[in-house]
């Protein structure tokens, strides 16, 4: 089963969390969205959808999510991707890089580096999506 866990403060990651669903759903496996605040430890591929806030944080939920993820082994793939706001500057979707960092040091494999996307889904980054999408199909079908 393909986990999508998202957390959202503006609700762009939840819109972005269904997008990567839709985009999916033809593929032969299981696939389930999240809230991160609600979501147990996957227990298999995860796509994460963290928001950022602040100076580069996690949102709460988001916080607590890896910090139940990072207690125990996570040995599945994973990819991170996250909507954030570039007038934040160095701070620009902080918490997506933390989570990506935070998933390889509780055993995951990455499957493709981490996507910030600004601000929201625009055609040409649902385009972005879609061919990092075809490229983990392969890798996400043979470990689950």
């Amino acid at each position: 089963m393909l986990s999508i866990i998202y957390a959202t403060l503006s609700g762009h990651n939840l819109e972005l969390a269904y997008y990567l669903k839709s985009q999916v759903a033809s593929w032969p496996i299981q696939v389930t969205v999240e809230d991160a605040a609600a979501a147990g430890v996957p227990t298999g591929p995860l796509f994460f959808c963290p928001a950022t806030y602040g100076e580069g944080e996690l949102s709460d939920e988001g916080a607590d999510f890896l910090t139940e993820l990072s207690s125990r082994q996570f040995p599945h793939p994973y990819w991170v991707v996250g909507i954030g706001d570039q007038c934040y500057g160095d701070d620009f979707c902080g918490a997506v890089s933390f989570a990506d960092q935070t998933l390889a040091a509780a055993g995951g494999t990455r499957l493709a580096p981490p996507l910030c996307i600004d601000y929201e889904l625009s055609a040409e980054v649902k385009e972005q999506l879609n061919v990092t999408l075809e490229h983990l199909k392969e890798s996400i079908l043979d470990q689950s």
